[in-house]
């Protein structure tokens, strides 16, 4: 155990580099409490700005504590991946101490980060984000998701549990976005499309799909839709249109052109 005139404390280690800093070949950590009371053992990080004898409050951004994970490539030690707690405004109140956590990692392959890249949030109103840092709703994910349960029954249950008539409801946004700027959709643009699988005994196979498309020209306030439903025939490898509703509500049964 070293300390330094600079009250810096080292453990394993002579020449501290942090106020305190632990060396050795299996380093360990352990905060243990004794009490009948139903209080944890706590880690607690504050931040402040200004000086010690004149503290400042914390402004939006600032980091109030962080949790730091890293390691040496062959010619230094680098942050990869962390979990920080960030106020999400400025603090000037009891009513004003928003904070998020950012959960960061860093790719395979890719030149380290200070901490990682942020992949999920949970903001100060609770919701969580994978993918984007402003989620709008309890879960918003920007990117794919896949629900896996190897076991007999495989289910996704949703429940639309309020005192009013509505029921759960799952959305479907398209837009011709380039550099995030959303533009308007064109004809036959697939608005929501839903498909099944099943195993073959080599691969997985599409067996059914149902689509929506744009079906005509878009304009403000007016996005015209169709529904298409496909099937795949017994011995056959692929699934072809079956029946499609246009945007008027005419119904066609094995035909792609439908008459009023």
């Amino acid at each position: 155990l070293v300390i330094r005139d600079d009250g810096s404390i080292g453990v394993g280690t002579s020449t501290p580099s942090f106020q305190f800093h632990m060396v050795g070949s299996a380093p360990n950590m352990t905060i243990q409490r004794y009490s009948d009371s139903t209080t944890p053992p706590v880690f607690r990080g504050w931040k402040s700005r200004g000086t010690t004898s004149v503290p400042s409050a914390v402004l939006s951004g600032d980091g109030l504590a962080s949790f730091i994970a890293g390691g040496y490539d062959g010619s230094g030690s680098f942050d990869t991946a962390s979990i920080q707690m960030i106020a999400e405004e400025n603090f000037t109140g009891s009513s004003n101490r928003g904070t998020y956590i950012s959960f960061n990692t860093n790719a395979v392959g890719a030149a380290a980060a200070s901490g990682g890249y942020e992949r999920m949030r949970i903001s100060s109103a609770g919701n969580i984000g994978i993918g984007t840092t402003s989620p709008a709703t309890t879960l918003d994910i920007s990117g794919g998701v896949q629900i896996k349960k190897v076991d007999t029954n495989t289910s996704l249950s949703m429940y639309g549990l309020n005192s009013g008539s509505f029921g759960f409801q799952q959305a479907f946004y398209k837009s011709r976005q380039t550099s995030g700027v959303d533009a308007i959709v064109q004809n036959g643009d697939r608005t929501m499309e839903i498909r099944t699988y099943g195993y073959d005994g080599s691969v997985y196979q599409t067996s059914t799909k149902i689509m929506a498309e744009v079906d005509g020209v878009a304009t403000l306030n007016s996005v015209p839709g169709r529904l298409t439903f496909y099937t795949t025939k017994l011995g056959e490898t692929t699934y072809a249109e079956r029946m499609r509703v246009d945007n008027a509500g005419n119904v066609g049964v094995g035909t792609t052109n439908i008459f009023d």
